[in-house]
């Protein structure tokens, strides 16, 4: 039995070496390319060279062709007569078949082994599957609101996800509003607008570019008014003082007024309300989304009434002055008749000065002389005593009046309830 064993052993080597040498031509080497690199989903069946003592197998992809074609004829032939097997060592990356086609299944790196059946020739060859950028996402505006802060971030999405080989760049097109750094974050150094550009790169060649518009801004957190609520006649006006918060919008952001019922009141683009007729309305102030209101009373303007009574002197039956309180004037001195008999105020002022004595001559409506108010004792006309008469010419037009002057409460021939109202 093992004779038997020994036997076969030797006609297996016998028949292994014949294989090998076929033709004259004994094999001791091939080789499989180095390195190849094959995109995702596609398929490449890698060479295989065969090599002897005197001429080793060389690479395919470098392989010399100045052998004689005897040579490669017999080369050929003693090939055939072998039996190649191929294995990865991750099939998850890259499989291989019998023929040595291998088909990429994702990005990555496996070794296709090629080995010569009953043989220890083999040989290795490092297959890489790379993953093809095709594009890349980004927003298309950014809208930054510097009242909560002021960094943002742009959000780069390479597509197929597993693109190898790729770097994502980005720029901006005004750093006197915002930067960006290598990750894509960005920080708004002021209120404006500008745009911050991505770029794809693989295997160090540009495959696209986006754009991102960042719009930073602050907004408007309050719009408050002077006052929410007053009263109007017809024809006024006032203007509401409005304040937006924050102070950094306020020069930059417009402020809309409005009117409830402008035929009740209006108001312009400065906030000027107008009375128009009676009523209520709502005047409203708008900055950006915040509002605030001002409740107005319209009304109409209240009439006023000047009386027109005329009062009558009773100081005297000569005195007949009329005054109207509307447009006084100012009335001439009257010249009294000798009274028979004193007449006693009804309301004295003890503190009021008695009227002067009136000249006695005819009162000249064109230069009247007024009263003097200096002497409150009786006074002897200035035409001189005339022997006790009453009254009586002096020949010249003028009289004398020799009687005692009454002391009254009234002036030039002013009633009383004139004089203490000031009428007078």
């Amino acid at each position: 039995m093992k004779r038997k064993t020994i036997i076969l052993a030797v006609v297996a080597a016998a028949a292994m070496a014949i294989t090998l040498v076929g033709c004259g031509v004994k094999i001791t080497n091939i080789a499989v390319p180095d390195a190849v690199t094959v995109e995702k989903g596609e398929a490449v069946v890698l060479p295989v060279a065969f090599g002897t003592d005197e001429a080793p197998a060389v690479t395919p992809e470098t392989a010399a062709t100045g052998e004689s074609a005897a040579t490669d004829e017999k080369l050929a032939k003693a090939a055939s007569k072998l039996t190649v097997e191929w294995t990865s060592s991750d099939e998850s990356v890259a499989t291989v078949d019998a023929t040595g086609m291998v088909v990429a299944v994702s990005a990555g790196e496996a070794d296709i082994t090629a080995s010569v059946t009953d043989s220890e020739m083999s040989a290795v060859c490092k297959v890489t599957v790379k993953v093809a950028a095709k594009d890349i996402t980004v927003p298309d505006n950014l809208d930054v609101k510097l009242n909560d802060g002021n960094e943002t971030t742009v959000e780069a999405t390479v597509s197929p996800a597993d693109a190898t080989d790729v770097k994502v760049s980005y720029a901006s097109t005004d750093e006197a509003v915002t930067t960006v750094d290598k990750d894509g974050k960005v920080k708004v150094l002021k209120a404006g607008e500008c745009d911050i550009t991505t770029t794809l790169m693989q295997d160090g060649e540009r495959v696209t570019e986006k754009t991102t518009h960042v719009k930073a801004f602050y907004e408007v957190e309050s719009i408050t008014l002077d006052s929410n609520e007053g009263k109007l006649t017809v024809g006024n006006s006032h203007t509401i003082k409005a304040t937006v918060a924050p102070e950094e919008v306020a020069a930059e952001t417009p402020i809309e007024w409005s009117s409830s019922n402008e035929k009740v009141a209006t108001v312009d683009s400065n906030g000027k309300v107008t009375a128009v007729s009676s009523g209520n309305a709502t005047i409203t102030a708008t900055a950006g989304e915040e509002s605030a209101n001002y409740e107005v009373t319209v009304e109409q303007p209240k009439k006023v009434t000047t009386s027109n009574k005329t009062y009558k002197s009773s100081s005297s039956s000569n005195s007949a002055a009329v005054v109207t309180p509307s447009n006084p004037t100012p009335v001439a001195p009257v010249t009294p008749s000798a009274p028979t008999t004193p007449v006693q105020p009804s309301n004295p002022d003890p503190a009021a000065p008695a009227p002067a004595q009136p000249d006695p001559a005819p009162a000249q409506p064109s230069n009247p002389e007024p009263a003097q108010p200096s002497n409150p004792e009786p006074s002897q006309p200035s035409g001189g005593d005339n022997g006790g008469s009453n009254s009586g010419g002096n020949g010249d037009g003028s009289w004398d009046w020799g009687g005692p002057v009454i002391s009254s409460p009234t002036d030039n021939g002013c009633p009383p309830e004139e004089h203490e109202v000031g009428w007078c």
